[in-house]
């Protein structure tokens, strides 16, 4: 089979293409036979070095596709059943997974649809966990548009939350939240061209005057900072974006910090630390809560998020998603296809 192999850290030339041997799923995994593969901005963290491993490796996170075996102990899965999942070394023609990281595909989406879902979906699931957002409660979107970002509007705007205030950094990515997303052109904050004093003071306007219980970033650096100037009181910060060396924003000094003077907390989210440190047995949280995406994007809660297809499953197809992916202008998410 086709795999496209991360031979050495650095630039995409540092991938290959090359023939992997097809491996037999143990006890508790399932082996899928692929149909799409979805490209997260992680996946360029983890090419560059800046998540650990040892080339070669297959790197890669998002897989929808047909199983087509599954191990003795595996008893939610079937050979051919349709299935998404959140694995390590997706880009490949046939993968295999723990079954606890799978989940059965939405009915209602496409291969191409269904692999642009699980590392963003579970992000953005839970985002919203640890933010425990109520209905009628203000929140900031930073990153409305991108994976993360247009999955967790749509799931705030089903619990209720409001107004829900999303950024948009270009006419495009505005366009994409009003006209994709629904989000109403009333919640729609251009940032382009505005210090951050001037945000902030237009999310309070936006948001009746009163700060937001949940900031969400999804973007980082000034968009953190942002977050930080307006939560509320007892209100919650939640982050997918680690920092460069050299930013620096005090949490701790009692005078200054928004943490402090608003008794807020702070959530990283960080989708993979539960497979790096957690007994396994916790593992099935993973393709439970894909199964509640599933059932939600089957009830028309979460929209398909905006697809951009890179092209058939391919070397040069890997390439050109990541030098996309590098250029942090994606609006929802890529994908390649696999025959």
């Amino acid at each position: 089979m086709l795999g496209v192999v991360l031979t050495r850290f650095g630039g995409v030339d540092c991938f290959s293409a090359q023939e992997l041997p097809e491996t037999a799923p143990a006890a508790h995994e399932i082996r899928i036979g692929v149909r799409a593969i979805g490209f997260n901005p992680v996946d360029v963290a983890m090419r560059r070095g800046q998540l650990g491993g040892a080339p070669p490796m297959v790197i890669g996170r998002d897989v929808s596709g047909v199983v087509e075996a599954v191990g003795d102990s595996v008893t939610r899965f079937a050979v051919g059943d349709h299935v998404y999942a959140r694995n390590t070394g997706a880009y490949a023609e046939s993968v295999v997974v723990p079954s606890a990281l799978v989940a059965h595909k939405p009915r209602s989406l496409s291969f191409a649809q269904a692999a642009a879902f699980p590392v963003a979906g579970l992000t953005a699931y839970q985002c919203l966990e640890k933010a425990n957002v109520q209905p009628g409660q203000p929140v900031l979107v930073a990153g409305a548009s991108g994976g993360v970002g247009s999955i967790a509007t749509q799931l705030l705007r089903h619990r209720g939350a409001s107004p829900i205030i999303a950024t948009a950094g270009s006419a495009a990515s505005a366009e994409y939240l009003i006209q994709t997303l629904g989000v109403p052109p009333e919640g729609v904050l251009r940032y382009d061209g505005r210090s951050l004093d001037e945000l902030a003071a237009e999310v309070m306007r936006m948001a009746g005057g009163r700060f937001v219980q949940a900031a969400f970033d999804f973007v980082g650096e000034r968009m953190k900072r942002l977050c930080f100037a307006v939560v509320g009181v007892d209100g919650h910060v939640v982050t997918i974006v680690e920092e460069r060396p050299g930013f620096e924003l005090d949490v701790w000094d009692e005078h200054t910090s928004p943490l402090v003077l608003r008794s807020a907390s702070l959530h990283f989210v960080q989708l993979a630390a539960r497979l790096a440190y957690a007994p396994e047995e916790t593992w099935p949280i993973y393709g439970r809560q894909l199964e509640t995406l599933a059932r939600m994007i089957d009830a028309g809660h979460i929209a398909p998020v905006a697809i951009t297809d890179v092209g058939p499953f391919s070397l040069e197809a890997v390439r050109r998603a990541h030098t996309l992916l590098e250029g942090r202008h994606v609006q929802g998410k890529l994908i390649a296809t696999v025959a």
